[in-house]
This record gives C-alpha cells, sequence and structure tokens, in this order.
C-alpha cells in the first residue's frame, strides 16, 4: 500500500472546502478502488433538543479513514481519540455516527458524579471538557416543560397575551409558536412544550402546540345537582341514611 500525503495550502485548492481538508490518497492493491482519507473540520455540533454545544475552539478536527472491516469508514477526532469513534458505509455517514456519539457520550458524562468515574472515565471526561465548555453550556440550556395556558389577546400578527395555568401573564411572540397558535382565538386553552431560559426563564420557543377543550366553570356544580337527582330518585325504604357527598365525588385516589 502507497501513501500520497498532499498539503494543504491555499495556492493547491481552489475551493475553501478543499483547503480545508487534508487529505491522505491510500492506493490499494488489485481491483479495489482508490480511497481517501480526509481531516474535517466540524462545528456546529448540537445536542438532542437542537442547542448548540459551545465550542472552546471554533471547530473540530475529526480524521475519517478508510477500514479494512466490514464497516468500511471510521472517524475519530484528535482531541478524543479512541474515546470516541464513528462508523458507517460512507464518509459522511461515519461523521454522522460520530457526532451522535459524541453527543451522547457528553450526555452520559454530565450526568455522573465525580465519584462515579473510574480513572479512564476522568480521562475521556478531561478531553470532552477541552472540547466542550461544559459550564457554559449548563448555564445555556434552556429548560423544557409541558405548560398549559389559555389566550387572553388574540395575536395581531407578531404578538399575543397568554395566561399559563400557573396565574402568570406573559406577551408571547406569535413566531415561536407553531403556526397554528396564530389563529387560536381569546379564551381558547392550549398546551405545548416550552423552552425556557435557564436563569431569565424567557421564552424561546414553544412546540407541539395543540387545543385543549375549554373546562366549564360549572362542572362541579352541575355534578352535585346530577348526584342529588340521583339520590332523589332512590326510593326512600332503600336510601341509606346518610351520603358523604364528597367522598363519592371525589375522583379515585391517584386520579385527578
Amino acid at each position: 500500500m502507497i501513501f500520497l500525503d498532499v498539503e494543504s495550502s491555499p495556492s493547491s485548492f481552489q475551493s475553501p472546502k478543499a483547503f480545508w481538508d487534508r487529505t491522505v490518497v491510500a492506493q490499494v492493491s488489485g481491483s479495489e478502488p482508490w480511497l481517501r482519507s480526509t481531516r474535517r473540520a466540524i462545528s456546529g455540533i448540537r445536542d438532542e433538543q437542537g442547542h448548540p454545544f459551545p465550542l472552546r475552539d471554533e471547530q473540530v478536527w475529526v480524521n475519517v479513514s478508510p477500514t479494512q472491516t466490514s464497516i468500511p469508514w471510521r472517524a475519530e477526532a484528535d482531541i478524543l481519540g479512541t474515546g470516541v469513534v464513528g462508523r458507517g458505509s460512507t464518509l459522511n455517514d461515519a461523521i454522522l455516527d460520530w457526532k451522535k456519539r459524541f453527543r451522547t457520550t457528553l450526555h452520559v458524562f454530565i450526568a455522573m458524579r465525580p465519584f462515579e468515574m473510574t480513572p479512564e472515565d476522568r480521562v475521556i471526561w478531561d478531553q470532552l471538557q477541552v472540547v466542550i465548555d461544559i459550564p457554559r453550556y449548563k448555564a445555556t440550556k434552556p429548560i423544557v416543560i409541558r405548560q398549559t395556558g389559555v389566550v387572553r389577546k388574540a395575536s395581531n400578527g407578531h404578538s399575543a397575551k397568554v395566561q399559563w395555568s400557573d396565574g402568570s401573564d406573559e406577551t408571547v411572540a406569535v413566531g415561536n409558536f407553531d403556526e397554528a397558535f396564530s389563529r387560536y382565538r381569546v379564551g381558547q386553552p392550549f398546551e405545548a412544550t416550552v423552552y425556557r431560559h435557564p436563569t431569565t426563564f424567557r421564552l424561546i420557543r414553544a412546540e407541539a402546540t395543540r387545543k385543549l377543550l375549554a373546562a366549564s366553570a360549572d362542572s362541579e356544580a352541575f355534578s352535585k345537582a346530577l348526584w342529588n337527582r340521583v339520590v332523589e330518585a332512590i326510593p326512600p325504604e332503600s336510601a341509606p341514611v346518610e351520603f358523604d357527598a364528597d367522598f363519592w365525588l371525589a375522583p379515585p385516589q391517584g386520579q385527578s
């Protein structure tokens, strides 16, 4: 096998992408095609909620190389080495797999406490902190909650006023909600998955918004009136001495 190392320089390539790729071309004997081992600059890595991981450098260098195994491509970062390895049937698949494994590995270590880490874990954890600004990530990662509310002032195309179930009022940007939210009328109850800033609690965006059925203000009174009608319909000779309406009208334990 012969390796030809092609050094990157501004004059040797025509495009910025080609300039940033440091390519090693391997000639494989026999009838196998030429395979390219590429060094790629990775940026814009995000968690499963779409929140970016703040990189300490502008990019992470990932080496993607062909292998002699059944999974032909392998990807690993300079700083992390074999701590996080991606594999795939194509070069791009290997990079995507590396990003997925990096994200999973990072979340596992963030959830761990120092005393839970083995010496090998501590090495990987130190390497991850060289790549990602962990304190900044924790300080900016949105809080995700499921909230219910009622539209108090209809959308004017830009904003609407909402009263949440905790009694707080908030003027929200319609563009931060699903498109259907802009058509909700005054008094419409709804629920949504809401992303909020971890320190200011400012609404960042709301997804999976859906309408809820309007609850009747007289529902409890109606239930008691219905119960009284049932009691009155029971023949006097079979009626119990005492009825505990609060007991019978209360929902089963553990339900609301």
